[in-house]
């Protein structure tokens, strides 16, 4: 990939990102601030070829989930990085056991349930699940709206930049309902 490219997708992911805050935001799971963690960030970077491997067979069905899901995997490591990080950082590839508990098809339900502690019905999960439909449907049309031709090489990097975006908005998200903010220190 040549710097032209590479320039493309990083203001891409930007814009995305911001787009994404924006709504969080304005939904009151965020404040404004993307916050990050190396930790966090070491875990996608680990797991992105297997969530990549998953999410891509279901974009032409599933688009909202294979979007999703990766929110909310971001969702579960930041509750994960936050409650049980000694353990969680020694798995051989968390994403595999949050995926296997259930399959990837649940991997939302489980995450709501079994990472975050919420019921199905309480008002929480389904605010939760309201947000992931809003998040999938502004990232599903930024991607539409690069009119870029399906199954070519700058598909795939714009849908995997798209994925990490919204791997990054969940453990945000995360973060902000744990109570986390940045704090200016002199």
């Amino acid at each position: 990939m040549d710097d032209k490219q590479i320039e493309y997708l990083n203001r891409y992911e930007e814009s995305l990102a911001l787009r994404l805050t924006e709504l969080c935001t304005e939904m009151r799971f965020m404040n404004g601030q993307l916050f990050r963690t190396d930790d966090i960030e070491a875990i996608w970077t680990r797991c992105a070829p297997e969530y990549m491997a998953d999410a891509v067979p279901n974009i032409a069905q599933y688009p909202s989930a294979a979007l999703a899901w990766a929110a909310y995997f971001g969702m579960a490591v930041a509750r994960l990085w936050d409650r049980r990080w000694d353990e969680v950082q020694k798995w051989p590839d968390p994403y595999a056991a949050i995926r296997d508990a259930r399959g990837f098809d649940e991997m939302d339900e489980y995450i709501t349930e079994e990472i975050l502690g919420y019921l199905p019905e309480s008002r929480t999960a389904r605010d939760i699940e309201n947000l992931m439909v809003q998040l999938a449907r502004i990232a599903e049309t930024a991607i539409r709206r690069e009119e870029i031709e399906p199954q070519s090489e700058t598909a795939f990097h714009v849908f995997a930049r798209t994925v990490r975006t919204l791997y990054r908005i969940g453990a945000s998200v995360e973060l902000y309902m744990l109570g986390y903010k940045y704090v200016k220190v002199n």
